[in-house]
């Protein structure tokens, strides 16, 4: 019985993520550039 709140809350802690995950990164949602984001000794 415990096993379906378990696998429920699994399920919707990976949702949770993946939509943070989706508007912070993808959506740039604080404004950085695809260029910031890379360290400065990668692109000589």
């Amino acid at each position: 019985m415990a096993a379906k709140y378990i696998v429920g809350a699994t399920v919707g802690s990976f949702a949770v993520a993946y939509v943070f995950d989706t508007l912070i990164a993808e959506n740039k949602i604080f404004g950085a550039s695809e260029f910031r984001n890379y360290p400065k000794h990668c692109c000589k």
